[in-house]
């Protein structure tokens, strides 16, 4: 836990970020339609269209950022290794 301390000492502080609504739609709308859904199911063609939503979410990344902490579920991971071909070991 001290090597983790002292690396993040001399990380420089990122400047405030406000999430608007505006910008929750400008990145649903560059996000591929039918790409492999997130934890919540949802494909990007839906989010773009329930435009009601894009409020709600930048509401909720913006206290996702102002809090200092993430939860575990932004932080965690399994990643599963699928080789190229049938001969990679």
């Amino acid at each position: 836990m001290e090597v983790v301390a002292s690396q993040i000492a001399s990380v420089t502080p990122m400047d405030p970020v406000t999430i608007t609504p505006e910008d929750v739609a400008e990145a649903v709308r560059r996000a591929p339609n039918w790409k492999s859904t997130g934890l919540d199911g949802l494909h990007h063609y839906w989010l773009k269209g329930f435009v009601v939503c894009h409020a709600v979410l930048a509401r909720q990344f913006q206290e996702a950022l102002d809090q200092n902490s993430l939860p575990s579920l932004f932080t965690t991971g399994i990643t599963h290794l699928v080789p190229k071909d049938q001969d990679t070991d």
